[in-house]
């Protein structure tokens, strides 16, 4: 038996303004089977979150750098 997919999430490189993104919007939902497009706002966790991988991710590497 297959599974069944009911929706997808679609990660955009980097943050847009909402206008920027409306054309990105209007593409998603003209696809065949696409019902509803919504927004994810970006908020401070995100922030958060970006700059604790950034020094995670230079600490790897000084780590790899140093052997």
């Amino acid at each position: 038996m297959s599974d069944r997919i009911n929706g997808l999430v679609v990660t955009l490189e980097e943050d847009y303004k909402d206008k920027d993104a409306e054309a990105i919007i209007c593409a998603i939902g003209m696809i065949k089977g696409v019902i509803s497009v919504s927004t994810n706002v970006v908020d401070y966790k995100d922030h958060i979150n970006r700059q604790q991988i950034k020094m995670e991710l230079k600490q790897k590497l000084r780590e790899a750098m140093e052997g």
